[in-house]
C-alpha cells in the first residue's frame, strides 16, 4: 500500500502542475488614420494552477513603427 501512495501522489502533483490557461491575442492599432506611428504586436497572459494556488503572468510584444518622414522628438 505504501508503494501506490509514493507513486500517486508525485502523479496527482504533476497533474495538477500541468492546468495551465494561456491566451495571445494581437494589438490592434485603433491609432487616426494621420498618426505616424504603426503600433503592432501581442499580448500573452497566463494563468498557472500548482495545488491551491494561481500564478498569473502577462507579456507584450509592442511595436511601434515610424511611418512618417520626420523624426521622433522626445521631451
Amino acid at each position: 500500500m505504501k508503494f501506490q501512495a509514493a507513486i500517486l501522489l508525485p502523479v496527482c502533483l504533476t497533474l495538477s502542475a500541468w492546468s495551465q490557461l494561456t491566451f495571445t491575442v494581437p494589438v490592434v492599432d485603433k491609432s487616426d488614420s494621420g498618426s505616424p506611428l504603426e503600433i503592432s504586436g501581442t499580448a500573452t497572459f497566463t494563468e498557472q494552477m500548482v495545488a491551491n494556488s494561481v500564478t498569473a503572468s502577462s507579456t507584450f510584444k509592442i511595436n511601434a513603427r515610424n511611418t512618417s518622414r520626420k523624426g521622433i522628438v522626445g521631451s
